[in-house]
């Protein structure tokens, strides 16, 4: 894939050839331009170099508190485990009967991970696919077998071979009970969505809708509990962003909240995403051009994001009073509401449940509060239209 870029390259040196020469006339200018290349920018933690093995890293998942990647294209069929704080490999797992063409991305859901088998550089391939692995079998031996789902896009006729197709895709995510398909679109610097079904046979693939990104998708990771989606890719000139997508649905992903930010990384081929609640790991792949002597190795790096303020009132009828008489040791509540209560839960501000409870007769109480620690968490009551959520302080 580094051929592929060499052009992006080009162009960034001479760009900061042009700069460095306005620069030397106009220092504010230089000054002016280095403000904005870190404005607004999510703190990224560099982890480590990965190994040589994996040099080519292309997808990743977090699974079994380990984080779980592969190479790309023309690379053995193998799924390599690795060590979130170093990025180790901590164990390899071969597939027996699937061939690494170019696979691109992992996604899992409760039972399976998937494999996207789906990078079309050229545009011309029509045996796009993914495999999908147990993983009972996966955790069990280092050998497994794969099921084989195979796809085309319902709207692609021209298979001619070209260059810099806009038929590549890098990403793929687990939803609900579909797969998600995002395209990396070369020449349109955008992403298009398509869906189809987590069954083993042929399948076409559904076109949901599109985002133009400016740039190129790489990888996807979904968080059902917080229905929230990141993705990573990097502009033309290799610089990486990540991008937030809330309110997505079965039919459309990008129609709510999508928002776009730089990751301050540097030059790096970023190439996939992971999450951990609200840890993001991402990689990027060895990255040489000998004619403008850039390098960027192999290396695994993790953000944060701040947790979303869940919504309060569903319905705006519904009042939530809370108090906390005896300091941390007990939540009251009082719930004004004619609708019927069926469940009460707390989440912490990574989303993670702390106390569940199921009882149609909670609309007045107290919760003992004393095993939290100081932080902010949320408590909310499941109705039978809606929810209705607020955030509390332990001090």
């Amino acid at each position: 894939m580094m051929y592929r870029i060499t052009c992006f390259i080009a162009i960034l040196c001479i760009m900061f050839k042009i700069i460095n020469n306005i620069a030397c006339k106009n220092t504010w200018f230089l000054c002016f331009f280095l403000g904005l290349s870190i404005f607004a920018q999510t703190e990224v933690i560099e982890i480590g170099n990965l190994e040589e093995r994996i040099g080519e890293t292309s997808g990743l998942i977090y699974f079994d508190d380990k984080l779980i990647t592969h190479n790309d294209s023309g690379n053995t069929a193998e799924l390599f485990e690795i060590d979130p704080t170093s990025g180790a490999i901590l164990r390899i797992v071969q597939i027996i009967n699937a061939q690494n063409r170019d696979w691109e991305d992992l996604a899992q859901d409760e039972d399976y991970i998937y494999i996207g088998d789906f990078g079309n550089f050229n545009g011309n391939r029509t045996d796009l696919r993914i495999y999908k692995i147990s993983k009972a079998q996966y955790l069990a031996s280092d050998t497994v077998t794969a099921a084989l789902i195979e796809f085309n896009y319902e709207d692609q006729s021209d298979f001619t071979a070209a260059p810099n197709s806009d038929w590549d895709a890098e990403a793929l995510f687990a939803y609900e009970d579909v797969l998600v398909v995002l395209t990396k679109q070369w020449k349109s610097a955008g992403t298009v969505a398509y869906k189809l079904p987590k069954t083993s046979g042929v399948h076409m693939a559904k076109r949901l809708d599109s985002y133009q990104v400016e740039g190129l998708i790489t990888g996807a990771t979904y968080d059902e509990l917080k229905q929230q989606l990141i993705l990573i890719g990097y502009s033309r000139l290799l610089l990486p962003f990540f991008v937030e997508v809330s309110g997505l649905n079965d039919t459309s992903i990008f129609s709510g909240t999508v928002s776009k930010s730089p990751l301050n990384t540097g030059i790096a081929q970023v190439e996939s995403i992971a999450h951990s609640e609200n840890r993001y790991f991402f990689t990027c792949e060895n990255y040489t051009n000998t004619s403008f002597q850039i390098t960027s190795l192999s290396r695994l790096f993790f953000f944060e994001l701040e947790p979303k303020i869940i919504p309060q009132n569903i319905d705006k009828d519904i009042e939530l009073l809370l108090y906390q008489p005896m300091g941390p040791f007990t939540l009251n509540y009082q719930l004004a509401t004619d609708d019927t209560v069926f469940e009460r839960a707390i989440f912490d501000m990574t989303g993670r449940l702390i106390f569940y409870d199921s009882d149609s007769a909670i609309k007045n109480g107290k919760i003992d509060t004393s095993s939290l620690r100081p932080s902010i968490y949320f408590i909310t009551f499941y109705l039978k239209k809606g929810r209705i959520s607020k955030p509390f302080v332990i001090r």
